[in-house]
């Protein structure tokens, strides 16, 4: 499986093969959720101390202006070193949710 229209990340695809032997944790998010952007540095740290163990994905539906935006507006997210899928619907099929 691919992720594809991916930021804040050094590439714009993930293969998730490329990650075999980590522990992948998806985290849908969305740019107005109060709770989702709390989380953020606290993500942002569990994927700087496990970093050859684990790799953290934030997923959201919103468009990749969007989520710049946010980045562009937010101190926190700014800080956030995650990669963040934009645009998803392929994996919100796979793991239906509410954000």
């Amino acid at each position: 499986m691919e992720l594809t229209n991916v930021i804040n990340y050094p590439v714009s695809k993930i293969r998730l093969s490329d990650l075999k032997g980590k522990l992948v944790i998806l985290d849908f998010w969305a740019s107005w959720c109060g709770a989702c952007t709390k989380a953020l540095p606290h993500l942002d740290a569990i994927q700087r101390q496990l970093k050859e163990q684990v790799q953290i994905i934030v997923v959201g539906y919103e468009p990749t202006k969007t989520v710049q935006a946010f980045f562009a507006k937010n101190a926190i997210a700014r800080k956030v070193k995650l990669p963040f899928v934009t645009k998803d619907s392929v994996l919100k099929k796979l793991f239906p949710h509410n954000t």
